[in-house]
């Protein structure tokens, strides 16, 4: 199984009429860079949290203009 789409639309600091997408549909690799503050690490601790290796319950990750946390993922192949 191969994740194809990874898009995150309420996390942490992130604006929730503006969702992040990451399609790997056509990637062997994904490469993320930016500025300090562009939420890099912010990225990789929603697919941390979506996969169950941090807490949910951390008030860093819910949303503060929404109150939630939205995370969604899109699968190729079998396990």
């Amino acid at each position: 199984m191969k994740l194809k789409r990874l898009e995150v639309a309420a996390f942490g600091g992130s604006n929730p009429n503006s969702p992040i997408v990451l399609d790997f549909s056509e990637s062997k690799y994904i490469n993320i860079e930016g500025d300090n503050g562009a939420g890099k690490t912010s990225l990789l601790n929603a697919l941390l949290v979506a996969c169950g290796q941090l807490s949910k319950e951390d008030k860093n990750f819910i949303n503060n203009e929404s109150g939630k946390i939205d995370i969604e993922f899109s699968f190729v192949g079998k396990d």
